[in-house]
């Protein structure tokens, strides 16, 4: 069973009811406010605008951006992501998106523009606007300046990893633990309504004294998109506990994934899937 529960994304968004200005931005470029009614697009893992080496031989030519924000990923590693609406001059125009630093005050510098064949017959029709997300490669803590095309987009700051609550991970100290089962009344796949989406694991059931911790190993994605995960307890055994089971109900954030369908193993059993 697949419960929606809400998340909360940060997102850095310049106004959508104003056009971005343009007074420092290259004369190939226009900033244009988005369609009111655009959808979020899918976040791309990779950048597929990047220069390629074939781009010489094309032409420069004109685009225009619009909707730009910026966002964080809620789960680790947190990431930068861009989101933006485009619109090609004509359909054999090709976008490219050049992504430079961070340079030593911190700044990321996006150039967008397009390429095209000089010699290709075209229809000179713009096609509709189409949207899209890049993910930015991941980076250390620190405040980091985005521009497009020279024009500021905003800022964002990304926390130190330390500073994330991840009470379930395994711990270099549970070497000198014990380790033990979890009792496993019911798990469960919980989808955020956030964006990226993000995914979490429910985890109900009972420990096998209060003394001892969950612990939560998850392992990223096989080839065959098959996430797995050992849930398991730990336990110092020199400490005199009380023999009673400790009622046990933890979400447990997975993160977001590349869009794909997945399935979930806790403890080499298939609990769930999900479509990201």
């Amino acid at each position: 069973m697949l419960r929606t529960m809400l998340a909360a994304l940060f997102i850095l968004s310049l106004p959508a009811c104003s056009p971005l200005p343009i007074t420092q931005l290259p004369p190939d470029t226009v900033i244009i406010s988005p369609p009111a009614d655009q959808p979020m697009p899918p976040v791309r893992d990779q950048n597929p605008y990047a220069p390629q080496p074939g781009d010489k031989a094309l032409q420069r030519d004109a685009i225009q951006v619009s909707n730009a924000q910026i966002a964080t990923t809620s789960s680790l590693p947190v990431r930068i992501t861009v989101f933006f609406t485009y619109t090609l001059p004509t359909a054999c125009h090709h976008l490219r998106v050049a992504i430079s630093g961070p340079d030593s005050n911190n700044r990321i510098d996006l150039e967008f523009y397009t390429l095209v064949d000089p010699n290709q017959a075209c229809i000179k029709i713009a096609p509709g606007p189409v949207s899209d997300g890049i993910a930015l490669e991941t980076l250390p803590a620190g405040t980091y300046s985005l521009r497009i095309n020279g024009e500021k987009l905003g800022e964002v700051t990304l926390p130190e990893s330390s500073s994330f609550d991840l009470p379930y991970e395994p711990q270099p100290s549970d070497a000198v633990l014990v380790r033990s089962e979890v009792y496993l009344d019911e798990t469960d796949i919980l989808i955020m309504e956030s964006y990226p989406v993000q995914i979490a694991l429910l985890l109900q059931g009972s420990l096998p004294t209060p003394c001892h911790a969950l612990r939560v190993a998850v392992s990223a994605p096989d080839a065959k998109n098959r996430i797995f995960i050992d849930v398991y307890s730990v336990t110092d055994p020199n400490q005199i506990c009380i023999q009673v089971l400790a009622p046990l109900n933890s979400t447990v954030p997975l993160g977001s994934f590349a869009s794909g369908h997945y399935t979930v193993w806790v403890n080499g059993e298939q609990i769930g899937e999900f479509d990201s």
